[in-house]
């Protein structure tokens, strides 16, 4: 994932963040959320693209992912 300041141009981070392709990349205007096809949902600060959580999918969740708030995600 690469995360770009569209004013500037410059890339700010660059990181690897899923094993597999990413299924899910829900935002606010400071938090990135991501799902990937490896069952993990981590979430992303979106000043720094530095890796606030990480946690393991449960089973039998569905692939969509939404952010109600920077708090609160839906599943």
């Amino acid at each position: 994932m690469c995360l770009w300041d569209v004013l500037t141009g410059s890339q700010v981070s660059h990181t690897f963040t899923h094993h597999g392709d990413v299924t899910s990349l829900p935002y606010t205007t400071s938090r990135i959320t991501s799902r990937g096809l490896d069952d993990l949902v981590r979430i992303w600060d979106c000043s720094t693209g530095i890796k606030l959580y990480s946690t393991q999918q449960d089973l039998g969740c569905d692939a969509s992912l939404s952010v109600i708030s920077d708090n609160l995600l839906l599943d």
